[in-house]
């Protein structure tokens, strides 16, 4: 009986053991349990974070392309100030390709126009021309200053007619139809620096 005892008495200290073993390991198992679950809870709080910022940017680079387009548009319609050759050869082209003379009078560059001191500003360029054709090629000249890709605005004109017909039509033959004389004023507006995109 005293070793079935002393066997029981070891059993219940070892099973004693084991439990006062479970209960202080239960603290660590908590602790451990709640850490693991914080570092679960941050991991997904930055996966979410991260996907958040990844379709900003996406939205973001999507916008840029945009103003990126639309900031090669404006550089088209206002060139740099570097595009007076360019405009004044835009123009004669134009009368070449309607059969119109034209010819420079002069170019008049105006004060830097700015919405605010920092900003970069347009500068209107006035282009005085004369052209001489008939009416109806004058008209299409008018049409064809308002329609080129640059911002234009026709700021004065003054139509008369020629008392002398054009040497071509005189030594042609052909009927005389009435020249007139066109004075344009033309301004283009140029950028005083590039768009930055």
């Amino acid at each position: 009986m005293k070793y079935t005892l002393a066997r029981q008495l070891k059993r219940l200290t070892l099973i004693l053991v084991v439990i006062i073993v479970l209960f202080l390991a239960q603290f660590w198992l908590w602790n451990f349990v709640r850490s693991a679950a914080f570092l679960w809870q941050d991991s997904r709080t930055e996966q979410q974070q991260i996907h958040i910022i990844e379709d900003r940017t996406a939205e973001m680079k999507e916008s840029l392309d945009l103003l990126q387009g639309a900031i090669e548009q404006l550089a088209i319609v206002f060139p740099d100030k570097t595009g007076i050759p360019q405009a004044v050869e835009r123009l004669e082209r134009l009368g070449d390709n309607l059969g119109v003379s034209v010819r420079i009078q002069s170019i008049d560059q105006k004060e830097v126009l700015r919405s605010k001191r920092t900003q970069p500003g347009l500068i209107p360029v006035t282009i005085t021309l004369v052209v001489v054709a008939s009416v109806e090629s004058v008209l299409q000249y008018l049409d064809a200053i308002e329609h080129v890709s640059e911002q234009v605005v026709v700021t004065g004109f003054h139509l008369k007619s020629l008392s002398i017909a054009p040497i071509q039509n005189f030594l042609s033959g052909q009927p005389q139809e009435e020249q007139k004389s066109l004075l344009i004023n033309v301004t283009f507006y140029l950028q005083e620096e590039q768009f930055n995109g």
